[in-house]
């Protein structure tokens, strides 16, 4: 449900957590911990999620399980996006699988938080998208590694690898990442799609893109998501500069429309909202 962005997931979570509290047990502990961490991250209550984060992550030290420490360093990696950025960031253990501190986009975010702007290209230098799903693997059962891939992409990613992405998440626009079995929230597909495409300089299927994830993270309860995806839209839309570039966006009650170096402002209707729907979504069926 998660992934399809239904609210609903919230229910569903929220019961798994209040059946797996009367187990009481230390392992069932955890899971209430760890997951109703997922679900305050999601909803952009960090300090509640950053205590529970903490006391779970806590807890599976004792437990001595390395995949819920693992599971604590997913969700301090997705709080530090909103809470500080990813400068300082380290796991618990380091070198622990997965070996992430060597996959080319985790170190292409971290090192521009840290001031080494460079380096964060030289880090992803040969990259490929057939490598976005995680250290080691070429397949995977979610989207979180492929969304850190495009994020790390769109920053600073050639033009090759930001379309490779582009065409390996496209045909789950619509969708939501979901990291495991409700570890974490990454955002809408959409909003990672609206990066990419704006890196390459699309910024009308951009606007378009982000403006879905918003749409998305506002229904499915994530204010801190929506503003961020807010903001990157109005980043493209207002980018200066861009004379010559194709433009095809909402501005108020008219639709800013710019092709060939012509540009017209065109009264809003809904044919013009279905374009704007196939050019967030190219090559792909729309219902």
């Amino acid at each position: 449900l998660l992934e399809l962005g239904d609210p609903g997931a919230l229910t569903e979570i929220e019961a798994y957590c209040s059946a797996a509290g009367r187990l009481g047990d230390p392992t069932s502990r955890w899971q209430v911990l760890s997951r109703r961490a997922a679900v305050e991250l999601l909803a952009g209550r960090f300090d509640t999620a950053t205590d529970l984060a903490s006391r779970a992550a806590e807890l599976a030290g004792q437990l001595g399980d390395a995949d819920a420490l693992w599971i604590g360093d997913i969700q301090r990696w997705e709080l530090a996006r909103f809470t500080g950025g990813r400068g300082g960031y380290r796991r618990v253990r380091p070198g622990s699988p997965p070996p992430v501190e060597t996959w080319a986009p985790w170190r292409a975010l971290i090192l521009p938080d840290a001031g080494e702007l460079g380096a964060a290209a030289d880090a992803l230098a040969g990259f490929t998208a057939g490598q976005a799903w995680g250290p080691g693997v070429s397949a995977g059962y979610d989207l979180w590694f492929p969304a850190i891939a495009a994020e790390a992409a769109a920053r600073c990613g050639t033009s090759t690898l930001r379309a490779g992405l582009y065409d390996l998440l496209a045909p789950y626009a619509g969708t939501q990442v979901g990291c495991g079995a409700w570890v974490a929230y990454g955002g809408a597909v959409d909003y990672y799609l609206g990066l990419l495409a704006g890196a390459q300089e699309n910024d009308a299927a951009a606007a378009a893109h982000l403006g879905a994830a918003t749409d998305q993270h506002l229904r499915l309860g994530a204010p801190r998501w929506a503003e961020l995806s807010r903001q990157q839209r109005d980043r493209f839309q207002q980018r200066p500069g861009r004379d010559g570039l194709s433009r095809f966006r909402l501005a108020g009650p008219v639709w800013l429309v710019a092709f060939g170096g012509v540009e017209a402002h065109v009264p809003d209707t809904q044919g013009l909202g279905d374009i704007a729907v196939l050019l967030a979504h190219p090559g792909q069926p729309i219902p």
